[in-house]
């Protein structure tokens, strides 16, 4: 595990089977630290992919807990961008990284919610279809998974 810390996906990614939505911490993490079950973690865990993580080279302000923003490879033409909830404003070092996705034909779908709404969702790329066809294809996926 490369998170270094870093426990915002547990805070952002809705693991409904866990109870555990989005904007809170799933019941199993210790914020800063990690996954108290991280060897038997869940499948919908083991199958994200954190796009800081998998970088060779990248800032450490655009790792998740820094910027505030996970993003996740959903495929090669896509990557899901989830906002802390507290989060105003969306730094320009993130602005920058949404922009050099673009640039190697990677399309970005950002969302933010609270505990009790969505919030809000911006498009970076791809038309809205094609993410949309994207999205259900990966909800399908994880559903496979239970």
């Amino acid at each position: 595990m490369k998170c270094g810390g870093c426990t915002l996906c547990c805070k952002t990614t809705n693991i409904v089977y866990m109870d555990s939505p989005h904007g809170e911490y799933c019941k199993y993490c210790i914020p800063n630290e990690g996954c108290m079950i991280y060897p038997d973690r869940p499948d919908h865990c083991k199958v994200f992919q954190c796009c800081w993580s998998q970088m060779k080279k990248v800032h450490i302000d655009l790792r998740p807990d820094q910027c505030k923003v996970v993003f996740e490879k959903i495929n090669d033409a896509l990557i899901l961008g989830t906002i802390d909830n507290k989060l105003e404003n969306i730094s320009q070092l993130v602005k920058n990284q949404i922009g050099a996705f673009n640039k190697e034909g990677i399309s970005i779908f950002l969302q933010q919610f609270n505990p009790y709404k969505f919030i809000c969702n911006m498009i970076y790329g791809a038309n809205k279809q094609e993410i949309i066809n994207a999205l259900e294809e990966k909800a399908n996926d994880c559903s496979k998974l239970y």
